[in-house]
């Protein structure tokens, strides 16, 4: 019997730690952490974790969030024009560097906007997404895919992707009194980021830093 009980408390012991990530669990969250990554202290910090490679939370909301500083300038908000057609593409979709489409699109294929191009409307796509350097999008942007920005892209948003969103280095979310979203499974934001709105990521969402304490965890 005697046995028995020490068993039993060794086992309580060993559990203890467990219980948090078991709670986790059945509230559908992610369990674990990124290696040499620890916890910030503060509680009203806006960072859930930050690390030697950077940053990592999982939803900000902030007017706005910066995400480390570049050298290169950030792009200048535009408006979101209301697009004057709609399109639907069976396959791939390609607007040519340099190019402006005024519409909004449904494409049932991936999606490349090139270098500079600029796109008035809201686009839905059901393959992936790439946005070069330079482009504009004056709406939103869903993608059963990925998403993956280039330098210095503005996005009007909401952009939202079912798997992976990823934003180069001086991309800008939304604009002053425009506040957007980006949701995605998980996110990658680049050095010099700029987000008027919330970042809310599935699973995690990772940066270089985070230069003003601007936002706040959700």
């Amino acid at each position: 019997m005697n046995a028995l009980l020490l068993v039993l408390f060794a086992l309580c012991l060993l559990g203890a730690p467990l219980l948090p990530a078991l709670a986790e669990w059945r509230r559908g969250e992610p369990v674990g952490y990124l290696p040499q990554v620890h916890p910030v202290s503060a509680a009203d910090e806006p960072l859930i974790e930050q690390g030697i490679h950077g940053v990592r939370f999982r939803r900000l909301t902030g007017a706005p969030l910066r995400f480390g500083q570049s050298c290169q300038p950030l792009p200048r908000a535009g408006l979101a024009v209301l697009a004057t057609e709609r399109r639907l593409v069976a396959g791939d979709f390609r607007l040519e560097p340099g190019e402006c489409l005024r519409s909004d699109l449904v494409v049932r294929g991936d999606l490349f906007i090139g270098r500079g191009a600029v796109l008035a409307g809201s686009i839905k796509v059901e393959g992936d997404a790439t946005v070069e350097s330079g482009a504009r999008i004056a709406g939103a942007l869903f993608a059963n895919g990925s998403i993956r920005c280039g330098e210095a892209v503005w996005l009007a948003g909401p952009v939202v992707s079912r798997s992976r969103l990823e934003l180069g280095e001086s991309c800008v979310a939304g604009a002053p009194g425009h506040p957007t979203t980006l949701s995605a499974l998980t996110i990658q934001l680049g050095l010099g980021c700029e987000v008027h709105g919330s970042v809310m990521a599935g699973c995690a969402a990772h940066a270089p830093q985070v230069t003003e304490a601007v936002g706040r965890s959700t």
